[in-house]
């Protein structure tokens, strides 16, 4: 397409829009007319050439174009003239803003051709509430110019502005559904093709953007997925699920290989991530001195797995956002008013999932009482993790048990600036390093007659509260902060084990062992096989207990429950395997909080707390009733 001009048209209060629309038109190398300012009023009606670019450009309020922009943007005409559209906002949304005026430029007898939106330093922006400050700046301004530059790239094919693609498909013509398997595959290819374009690691102030080994671990993911068995074969809720055309949407013939692509993908980024340092985290004895709490050395690799961000290395993809004064840290730090909130209780069901010392299930554990496992008893002697009384369901279990899980008269390692609630002098323990928690009504960590910010299962997680975090009335930012693990090296060996069990061929069950049990290992656990012979129901042997449905696969949900707690994964994991009815629609448990000693306590109560789960309804989210209305050709999920 020949263009002789490019003509800026804005309206800019604030100038923010015109140094957008400026830049975009520079970055074109093509002559630039003299800008048609909108700001301030004109009775002049202008008429804008169709061997001329116009780059139109106006701000945004609530999410729509300013009101007095659409009014003199009336004075503007197009004779089927080409247009960039450009809307700014300050930095909350542009919402419709962007459709507004796509659709508005084409009343006016232009054709838009690209449009962008840009964040500019928002209208109500002060320097003690900055919104969107100094925006557009010059990374802002760069993107801008290269966006110019880019769609004139785009322009040099056509011949003549008709040629231009139709920019409002009939609503017969869009596309419909695409088949979940074909779904996974472009993905995956996706990320293949990223792989291979990203660095390995990064560093810095490029901590968290994305590597190779991010995209492989995430392909694995996907993978795991796509062999579970809600997308492998699952005619029991979707046999019905199919397309406008009659083809089905979901795979309804079970694939025992989607298991030994997972287990293959999952193994490729082990190799990948390993091959460029990263590591299962293991503390030595010295390190991080400056926080000798939990001393148990176990204890302490599991508390600071993903927190110690200057030496941990299995973290392969993370969050590097602060959390904020109400992020997890806060929200699970025993009781502190006006500072930390007592309220992260992890369920019963999760507390009785950790393994026994033996590394077995409770009711798997010859050793393990389970019978009167809410008994009130001493802690045994030599005992780190706690004193005085507490319930039998707490002693002898699991190094993760006691690194993530704070209970009835057991310590929770963190610091404070104040003592009060929580953090009384006769709780202090380790000068100020940890605290004792009492659970019971008028304990330490209980209610106290508030109607919010305390534990309502009896138990407060320590998973992810870093030991050097202090509760605080005058700084409620933690006091620690590390970047969140989106993904992490134990997930991959863990997804590897399970889709290698679920396969059970070729060698891949023996093969997915060794890395499950070196995730027991870390744990402080003996392997799979040596703790289960000594198992209630004891497994001597991996032959006939691999497969989908093995006892293996069993232990590696677990497992993976176990390990992954509290980041993310649970909940996925359990649609996944189709166990929501399982695990979802059955009553919250917790003991007894409402008691004033121990022996009240040691009562298992069921909490109000509703987690109602609608199968299969709720196994797939709906997609928004606005984006099916619009599309004839687009199937909603089932039973929406």
């Amino acid at each position: 397409m020949q263009l002789k001009h490019i003509q800026p048209v804005y309206f800019s209060p604030t100038h923010t829009s015109a140094k957008i629309v400026t830049m975009i038109a520079e970055g074109m190398d093509i002559m630039v007319n003299t800008e048609i300012d909108l700001t301030y009023p004109s009775a002049d009606q202008k008429t804008i050439p169709s061997d001329t670019l116009a780059i139109i450009g106006v701000p945004t309020y609530a999410g729509r174009i300013a009101p007095t922009a659409l009014e003199r943007l009336q004075k503007i005409k197009g004779d089927n003239t080409p247009a960039i559209i450009v809307v700014l906002y300050g930095n909350r949304d542009y919402e419709d803003a962007l459709l507004e005026l796509r659709n508005t430029a084409k009343q006016l007898g232009f054709v838009p051709i690209a449009g962008g939106a840009f964040i500019g330093e928002h209208s109500y922006s002060t320097e003690e509430f900055p919104t969107a400050a100094g925006r557009p700046d010059v990374s802002d301004i760069q993107i801008a110019a290269e966006f110019g530059k880019n769609i004139i790239k785009q322009l040099d094919q056509y011949t003549d502005i008709k040629e231009l693609p139709v920019l409002d498909t009939p609503k017969d013509n869009l596309l419909g559904r695409t088949s979940y398997d074909e779904c996974v595959q472009w993905t995956c290819d996706m990320f293949d093709d990223a792989a291979g374009r990203l660095p390995a690691t990064r560093t810095g102030s490029e901590y968290g953007l994305a590597t190779s080994v991010a995209a492989k671990a995430l392909k694995a993911r996907l993978l795991l997925y796509a062999a579970s068995p809600l997308f492998n074969g699952n005619t029991e809720y979707y046999s019905d699920f199919v397309n406008t055309d009659g083809s089905s949407l979901m795979p309804l013939s079970y694939d025992e290989n989607k298991w030994k692509k997972a287990a293959d993908a999952a193994l490729e980024a082990i190799n990948l991530a390993e091959s460029n340092g990263y590591s299962l985290y293991e503390m030595r004895e010295g390190d991080l001195s400056g926080y000798p709490e939990p001393q148990d050395l176990t204890q302490r690799t599991l508390r600071f797995t993903f927190m110690d961000k200057d030496n941990s290395k299995e973290v392969l993809f993370a969050e590097t956002r602060k959390a904020g004064a109400y992020g997890l840290q806060p929200k699970s730090l025993p009781y502190l008013s006006d500072g930390s909130w007592n309220g992260v209780a992890p369920t019963l069901t999760m507390v009785e999932r950790f393994y026994t010392k033996n590394g077995l299930p409770i009711d798997d554990d010859p050793e393990f009482d389970y019978q009167n496992r809410f008994s009130v008893v001493p802690f045994p002697d030599g005992a780190t993790y706690g004193e005085g009384q507490t319930i039998k369901l707490n002693v002898d279990r699991e190094p993760r048990f006691y690194a993530w899980i704070a209970f009835q008269n057991g310590y929770y390692e963190c610091q404070t600036e104040s003592k009060e609630n929580a953090y009384v002098a006769k709780a202090e323990r380790a000068e100020g390093k940890k605290w004792l928690t009492d659970f019971t009504e008028q304990g330490n960590c209980g209610k106290q007659g508030r109607n919010n910010n305390y534990s309502k299962t009896g138990y407060l997680n320590k998973k992810g509260v870093h030991p050097g975090v202090a509760a605080s009335k005058s700084q409620k930012e933690p006091s620690k902060d590390y970047p969140w693990p989106v993904i992490r090296l134990a997930e991959l060996y863990l997804s590897y084990a399970e889709a290698c069990i679920a396969y059970n061929k070729d060698g891949y069950l023996e093969k997915g062992m060794v890395k499950l049990d070196r995730i027991r290992e870390r744990a402080g656990l003996l392997s799979v096989k040596d703790s289960w012979k000594n198992a209630k129901n004891p497994i001597v042997s991996y032959e006939g207990n691999g497969g989908l449905n093995g006892k293996l696969t069993e232990i590696v949900r677990q497992e993976r429950m176990i390990e992954l707690y509290l980041e993310q994964q649970n909940f996925w994991d359990i649609r996944r395997w189709k166990l929501g009815d399982k695990y979802f629609n059955v009553p919250v448990k917790g003991m007894n909080i409402d008691a004033t000693d121990i022996n009240g306590f040691a009562t298992v109560k069921t909490l109000p707390d509703v987690r109602n789960f609608d199968t299969p309804r709720q196994y797939l989210l709906p997609i928004p009733a606005a984006e099916v209305s619009k599309n004839p050709n687009m199937v909603q999920n089932p039973n929406y």
